[in-house]
């Protein structure tokens, strides 16, 4: 296994890279190797290599997950059927623990606990290969040591050495398997959890393994949420609208901020949904709880809507309009957290939104129709009696617009379009001037810009194409 690390290391330098990735294949394939020594060779045993799982040096712990897993799959069902028997029963101390409240991990000796933070990591490695293999009974029993670790958690503060192992080889078992896992424990609950420690603050007593763990508790956030998307929106939606405080909402806030960032694509279904929760989070009637979230609020809003085009919100008026895959565009008022009105112009999604600079319009798009709509969102004097209202919009095409000020209509391409057909696209109408070389990936959120070149003129960007348009 050194060996193995000490070549994976090697093969960063670009002149040896090839020679030690050879060596590294030759050192790793135990099969081959036994082949050449014969009699008396001893292969790596897996209980040698968990130990190293989660080790701090990277290229070990590379290495020896490499070797685990190709030690596995040689692993006869007769061979895992004896090695699971030996260690299940390692895991009582944790299923106690978790029963038992009272139970600190800190009154078992630590030797039993370091059996059990192997038994974990061993078997629950074992579980994530070859989870199919497995006895129910064991998956249950290895599901409620990750449980019990996670949930209980009381805070860096007041963790020990052990339950910091513990608990790491449990975050590490989540990301790794949480599809499987989730069957067997109180998923929401441990997905709760994982909130509160990815989004824990650092203070004067905190340690360089507590920034590892809040590190490996955001990984397999991010992994669960890509797995099971429509749990972690749940989660996270419930957790910023029934939160059991102002800082468990704020966390949650900084959590979407974070999901936005290095996740942006596991969001984009729920955006909806997930504006409508901070909204309601910024209810004026709970003056206490606006105040202590205002600021997390505002930074997860920013990076909404500096991510997705179909997000747009104008300061000055502290509105938030939000497309929605139904086609209607909605629009907030995060001033009194109230929902004012719906846009039902578009047919299909509406992929984009964008205020004008005096807020006094109102851009949306849906590439599906290829058609852009503009909306009066203030009138002057007369909204000032009817703030909650839709302004009139005064169209003179009433078909094309759908209630809308405004329409045009675009054609930049089909998404799925093959290369063949690329060149007999057509140019976009109003304005629109397509690239000689123009990508067939353009309807992905990060495609689509907006830039106004005044109050009342925009620049559509889409892809490669541009699309010119008045909104006076």
């Amino acid at each position: 296994m050194v060996a193995s690390a000490l070549l994976r290391v090697l093969s960063h330098v670009s002149e040896l890279k090839r020679l030690a990735e050879d060596l590294q294949r030759f050192v790793e394939d135990e099969a081959h190797l036994s082949s050449l020594v014969g009699v008396g060779f001893r292969g790596v045993q897996l209980t040698e290599l968990a130990p190293y799982w989660l080790d701090s040096n990277m290229e070990l712990q590379n290495a020896s997950r490499s070797m685990f897993q190709a030690a596995v799959t040689r692993l006869g069902q007769a061979q895992l059927d004896v090695l699971c028997d030996q260690w299940q029963t390692s895991l009582s101390p944790a299923k106690t623990a978790q029963d038992n409240a009272k139970t600190r991990m800190a009154d078992i000796a630590s030797e039993d606990v370091e059996l059990q933070i192997r038994a974990l990591a061993l078997l629950g490695s074992i579980a994530v290969e070859r989870y199919t293999s497995m006895s129910p009974r064991l998956l249950k029993d290895i599901a409620k040591a990750i449980h019990g670790s996670i949930v209980s958690d009381k805070g860096s503060e007041m963790r020990s050495s052990h339950e910091l192992q513990m608990l790491a080889v449990a975050i590490e078992l989540c990301r790794q398997g949480f599809s499987m896992w989730q069957h067997y424990f109180d998923a929401t609950e441990v997905v709760r959890s994982l909130f509160a420690l990815s989004t824990s603050t650092s203070t004067s007593s905190s340690t360089s393994a507590d920034s590892d763990l809040r590190t490996l508790a955001r990984a397999a956030t991010l992994q669960i949420a890509a797995e099971n998307t429509p749990l972690f929106m749940t989660t996270l939606s419930l957790d910023i609208l029934h939160a059991r405080s102002a800082a468990h909402c704020s966390a949650t806030m900084r959590l979407v901020a974070f999901m936005v960032r290095k996740r942006p694509s596991v969001l984009v279904a729920n955006l909806p949904r997930l504006a409508e929760a901070v909204v309601k989070s910024l209810d004026p009637t709970h003056t206490t709880m606006r105040e202590a979230v205002v600021n997390a609020a505002t930074v997860m809003i920013g990076e909404l809507v500096s991510t997705y085009p179909s997000l747009s919100f104008f300061g000055g008026g502290q509105r938030l309009a939000v497309g929605t895959h139904e086609g209607a565009v909605i629009m907030y008022d995060l001033k009194t957290a109230t929902r004012l009105y719906v846009l039902e112009g578009h047919r299909r999604r509406a992929d984009a939104v964008s205020f004008s600079p005096d807020g006094r319009r109102l851009v949306t798009m849906s590439l599906e129709e290829g058609r852009v709509l503009v909306w009066k969102t203030s009138s002057g004097f007369s909204t000032f009696f009817s703030p909650g209202q839709m302004p009139r919009q005064g169209a003179t095409d009433v078909k094309l617009t759908d209630g809308a000020y405004k329409a045009f209509l675009f054609n930049v391409g089909e998404q799925h379009q093959s290369a063949s057909k690329a060149g007999t696209t057509q140019a976009a109408t109003f304005g629109c001037h397509q690239g000689e070389n123009q990508e067939q990936d353009f309807v992905g959120f990060d495609r689509i810009r907006f830039q106004w070149n005044s109050e009342r003129s925009v620049k559509v960007q889409i892809g490669e194409a541009q699309l010119n348009i008045s909104v006076d």
